[in-house]
Order: C-alpha cells, then structure tokens, then sequence
C-alpha cells in the first residue's frame, strides 16, 4: 500500500498507530511518522544501535545498544531525560505517566522513574536475556530466553524484604548477614544480584 524512505540503516524497531508510525534503526536514527505518513520528526542517538521505540502522543522512549533509555520531547526533537538502565541492549520496554519498565541482555527488568530518569528498582531473577516485558496496575510480565515467564508483583519486594540497611564490617560473611536479618541466604544473593 505504502512504502516510507527515510532510514539510512536495517530498521530494528517499530510501532504503529491509526495516525502515526515511529521506527528506530542501526544507525540510531529514529522516524516519527505522521498522518499521511509524512517525516514529522528525525532523531539520532550517536554511537548507538536503536532496539526498541515507543509512541506516547508527546513523546518518544526509546531504547538502545548501549543500554541506555531516553526520553524525547517530539515537538523539538530534544532528550528530555536519560539514563543508563542496562549492562547491555535494551529488549524491549513499556510506560505510562509515571514510570518506564524495561527489560534487557542484562537479565534484568528495570523500573526507570518517567521524571527524573532515575532507576528505581532493579528486578533480578532471570538466568537469561530478557526480551520482552509487560505491566499493569497489578504486575509486570517478563518473558527470558532462559525459558521461563515471571511475574513481579507491585510492592512484592518490599512486602518480603522490610529495607535494612547494613555496612559490611571486617568479617562479616552472607550467611552471618542472612541470619542476623532472618533472610534465606539464596533470597539476599538473588536480592543483591549476586552472580555465582
């Protein structure tokens, strides 16, 4: 029906609406498309592969190769906010007003707060890649290359862990940790993110 020319690189990302189109590609350019599909705006991130865009009428989120999340204003095509969330490529995300979920190479879920661009929690759990995730006002979903789906529930963390917080002094072991807080040593390792 219709082809756009615009990027100069393999398009890696995509999404659509009834009115628009927006499309980020290897070359770290990103296409805002409007109605009769004309270039209403044209983004780059330097030295950046783009992996994931999503629309919101204002606004752009994108995600990169260098684990990086950025917000764009679309009007003036200027990053709002952005922060470093990944170890690696961003996979997929998804947001609403206040906050960016997102997940990555990494094996992490990140919740990214949509003002401040600051990481306000670090999901951990997965033995793999994280390609996609999902969330409501309940939950988020995320799906791993490990095999496996998990589902964080709001608030889980904290309903299972009160916060503490604890200086290492000479000495101190996990185990002696996990006892003095009465937390299973495999839960601390996970909670502090813990390669073994």
């Amino acid at each position: 029906l219709r082809q756009l020319d615009g990027h100069p690189r393999g398009i890696l990302s995509v999404q659509c609406g009834p009115s628009w189109c927006v499309s980020g590609d290897s070359d770290g350019t990103v296409l805002v498309w409007g109605d009769n599909f004309e270039c209403r705006q044209n983004l780059r991130v330097p030295r950046a592969r783009i992996t994931v865009v999503r629309y919101g009428e204002l606004e752009v989120i994108t995600g990169d190769s260098n684990g990086c999340i950025a917000i764009w204003w679309i009007k003036t095509g200027t990053i709002l906010k952005q922060c470093k969330a990944h170890e690696g490529s961003v996979a997929d995300l998804q947001f609403d007003a206040t906050r960016v979920i997102s997940c990555g190479f990494d094996g992490t879920v990140q919740v990214v707060d949509i003002l401040t661009g600051d990481v306000l929690q670090t999901l951990r759990g997965h033995d793999g890649p994280v390609l996609a995730v999902s969330f409501d006002s309940r939950s988020i979903l995320s799906a791993s290359r490990d095999g496996t789906l998990r589902r964080w529930v709001w608030g889980d963390m904290s309903s299972r862990f009160e916060d503490k917080i604890h200086t290492f002094a000479a000495g101190d072991t996990l185990p002696a940790i996990s006892q003095r807080y009465e937390i299973e040593l495999d839960d601390l390792i996970t909670w502090k993110g813990i390669r073994r």
